[in-house]
């Protein structure tokens, strides 16, 4: 499974799963591009808006945690 982050600005660097997207691996993906999705957000003066469906890595208590922490606007 190949992951990223597609905004206005471009494309985010690509991280490569092997396996599923479980809880676990969800989680760690939001932290490997949390530096980036700062940097755009300090570079262009916006505000990011965190968006996702409804799959249940990413509805997990944990991964809602970590989505609140970085993204505290979306509650």
């Amino acid at each position: 499974m190949i992951i990223g982050v597609i905004n206005f600005f471009g494309l985010s660097k690509l991280m490569f799963l092997e396996g599923s997207m479980n809880e676990f691996a969800y989680g760690q993906a939001l932290l490997f591009y949390k530096d980036d999705i700062e940097k755009i957000a300090k570079k262009h003066k916006i505000e990011i808006i965190f968006e996702q469906d409804g799959a249940t890595s990413h509805t997990s208590k944990s991964n809602l945690f970590i989505i609140n922490k970085l993204f505290p606007n979306d509650g």
